[in-house]
């Protein structure tokens, strides 16, 4: 015979299952440490200063294909954002955000 759940463990086991929802919210493979890293140094090397990709390049001492494979992830998580650029500008320049 089965035993019917009483509302509060009905109430226990949704939070249990919330709980466990929000834990394994994050999308795709974990980054490896390697990449944490050279986003954290992009991040670090980027200010409220507009600095274009290749200044950040030469700060990070990082190749130039990295640096925008970190912008790109950083600019998605809401971290930078690109600089307003003077009329006719051609390089991107970025901010924190």
């Amino acid at each position: 015979m089965t035993k019917a759940l009483t509302e509060e463990e009905k109430e226990a086991k949704a939070a249990a299952k919330a709980t466990e929802t929000e834990e394994t919210k994050q999308r795709g493979r974990p980054r490896p440490d390697e990449v944490i890293a050279r986003d954290d140094a992009v991040l670090n090397a980027v200010t409220d200063e507009p600095k274009s990709t290749q200044d950040l390049v030469e700060a990070t001492s990082l190749a130039r294909n990295l640096v925008y494979l970190s912008l790109f992830r950083l600019r998605r998580d809401g971290r930078v954002q690109r600089a307003k650029d003077e009329a006719g500008a051609q390089t991107r320049h970025w901010v924190r955000a």
